[in-house]
């Protein structure tokens, strides 16, 4: 996204005050208070000096406030840190796979409930989530082989059985695999795309 984008972002947010609930507060080694002070000086340096921070630096810096965010229980200061996220997504350049935990996070943020017919609801779907892994599937329909982010396994201890929910970068919407095809031994298989990831899980 343009600099002066992203600046206009971070002229917003800087009328958000902290957490006064966050002053102090230390998860796992993480002092919020100065995180969110060093956020502050690298993002204002990246405005006049976009060198300044490397692509590799910005995603740790997503990472590990999405490090924070999942460990927050109160909605307000998850909000307030979901907010640096976003401005530190705009700062990439290109994809990268933290910006799957932020569409996921926000999807079932919307929805009270799950219509999944395999037993995952809101009590039990971190039980499935695994970390975006780019894995090789088989589109039957086109009979090529193609690269996708799996983000969910309904079955993660069976090599075999069980759905996944894949992510396509190219077209930027979720849809359903198999593990296993009979076109490619040791390849999964795509059975379609249903655009969001809640809509994909309901589609399960």
């Amino acid at each position: 996204m343009e600099t002066v984008t992203i600046r206009s972002l971070y002229s917003d947010f800087l009328q958000v005050p902290f957490p006064t609930g966050l002053a102090g507060r230390i998860i796992d080694g993480i002092d919020l208070t100065l995180f969110d002070t060093v956020l502050a000086g690298d993002i204002s340096q990246f405005f006049d000096n976009p060198n300044h921070l490397s692509q590799d630096q910005i995603i740790k810096y997503i990472r590990k406030t999405q490090y924070i965010i999942e460990r927050l229980k109160d909605e307000k200061n998850r909000e307030y840190f979901e907010q640096w996220e976003f401005i530190l997504m705009n700062c990439l350049t290109g994809f990268d796979k933290s910006v799957l935990k932020r569409y996921i996070r926000q999807d079932l943020q919307s929805v009270e409930t799950l219509n999944n017919l395999h037993g995952i609801d809101l009590e039990n779907i971190q039980q499935h989530l695994i970390d975006p892994t780019l894995k090789e599937y088989y589109n039957d329909f086109q009979n090529k082989v193609e690269k996708h982010w799996v983000v969910l396994d309904e079955e993660p201890q069976d090599p075999k059985d069980g759905y996944q929910i894949i992510y396509s970068e190219e077209h930027n919407e979720f849809g359903l695999a198999v593990k296993t095809s009979n076109t490619k031994p040791n390849m999964g298989t795509i059975v379609g795309w249903y655009g969001s990831f809640i809509s994909t899980l309901d589609g399960m």
